[in-house]
């Protein structure tokens, strides 16, 4: 069992690249001031999620554990102008203990549509050390584009993994705070391809909400919502998650 949970906390940790996403207004088209849309983040924004579990089959559950994302500032990270530095801390709303705290980059390229991570593959191949891209605009909404393509091992087994990406639809969902606002933002769907030695191959899918400007009020841009579908891997079952945006505040 703790084999197992370990391995679904490294499969999270590599899909999520420890990142947490976000959106805002019902009915609201994305500010654009050129071919792509603005996605204008700030530093000292503060984004606040619930996280629910979501079982391989049966009813999800809102867990008692709440995310913060803090965008700390913004500058050259990695090589990469213009990067935002996001610090991210998960804690037990009822102990107050904290279970995790990290940092993560993101970075958007308006002139060329392309929204960054660094680091997503390094939590699958501790080798890696890039910038990734999430979202790519430039290619038509709900066709796939290519992310990457390395092998490696997981548990001694060798794999090949493949990650494309889509940006399947412009949405809208709602905060889990009361009253609930409704979030205006991109599905982005990245799936990733694991392809065992010997076994067969796993599909996994990673659901990023990506938020936007909008011509009317504030709405939280950049990463918000994540979503990781249950999955089998090594024949094996795991449960998935829904973080999903609460409150936010932008400076």
């Amino acid at each position: 069992m703790k084999k197992k949970l370990k391995l679904t906390a490294i499969i999270s940790a590599f899909l999520l690249g420890v990142i947490y996403i976000g959106c805002d207004d019902a009915g609201n088209s994305p500010t654009t001031t050129g071919l792509y849309p603005d996605i204008n983040m700030k530093a000292g924004s503060v984004y606040v999620y619930t996280n629910d579990s979501l079982p391989y089959s049966g009813t999800p559950r809102r867990t008692r554990y709440q995310t913060t994302n803090t965008f700390v500032d913004s500058g050259t990270y990695y090589g990469q102008a213009g990067a935002f530095k996001i610090r991210t801390v998960t804690r037990d709303t009822v102990t107050q203990f904290q279970l995790s705290s990290d940092s993560f980059f993101v970075s958007y390229d308006k002139t060329a549509g392309k929204f960054y991570q660094y680091g997503l593959t390094h939590y699958i191949d501790s080798s890696r050390h890039e910038w990734t891209v999430v979202a790519d605009f430039s290619v038509t909404q709900g066709n796939e584009y290519p992310i990457t393509n390395f092998n490696t091992t997981l548990y001694g087994i060798p794999v090949n993994v493949v990650i494309t990406g889509k940006i399947a639809e412009n949405t809208t969902f709602q905060t889990t705070w009361t009253p609930s606002q409704t979030i205006s933002c991109y599905r982005v769907e990245i799936k990733s391809v694991v392809t065992p030695t010997g076994l067969p191959s796993s599909t996994l899918y990673l659901v990023y909400y990506l938020g936007y400007d909008v011509q009317s009020a504030s709405n939280p841009p950049g990463p918000v919502r994540l979503k990781l579908r249950p999955f089998t891997l090594f024949t094996l079952q795991y449960a998935g998650f829904d973080q999903i945006l609460k409150t936010f505040v932008i400076p």
